[in-house]
């Protein structure tokens, strides 16, 4: 019996250094110190795609890990305002990855994480055109 390969290899751990990646998924957990913010980051390396981890406690101090990335990312809301969470996903990143070693297990850590820019606008530039594509088809259709 044969199997198709649908998706990318998986991979544990990418060399330490930058790499680009994507927000794929959060979560945010209730722990005995607060509540932690983790997001899912997937990071492409020579074809393979690893499944990555950052996390930030939730802290509303201005110095804090998570006031800094709602302010990188730009969804840093007023006091009394909700901050949607869901407008981090699938916003391209750029991360510095650590690898660690524990009980002879390697693990790479995201140690710094950025909103991609760059790579936004080129998103956002190829949504636009095919949203003007759609338009030009509907048009015809009237």
């Amino acid at each position: 019996m044969n199997l198709m390969i649908t998706r990318k290899r998986e991979i544990r751990n990418v060399p330490n250094g930058k790499h680009k990646g994507i927000i794929e998924n959060l979560m945010i957990k209730d722990e005995v110190n607060g509540k932690k913010l983790i997001l899912v980051v997937y990071v492409n390396h020579k074809g393979a795609v690893a499944k990555l981890y950052y996390t930030t406690y939730v802290s509303w101090y201005d110095d804090s890990s998570f006031i800094d990335l709602l302010k990188k990312f730009e969804i840093l809301e007023d006091v009394g305002e909700d901050i949607d969470l869901s407008n981090l996903l699938t916003k391209p990143v750029n991360v510095k990855v650590e690898n660690n070693s524990v009980n002879g297990k390697t693990y790479s850590n995201i140690k710094e994480i950025d909103l991609d820019k760059e790579e936004l606008k080129k998103i956002e530039k190829e949504n636009n055109k095919k949203s003007k594509e759609a338009e030009e088809i509907f048009k015809d259709d009237e």
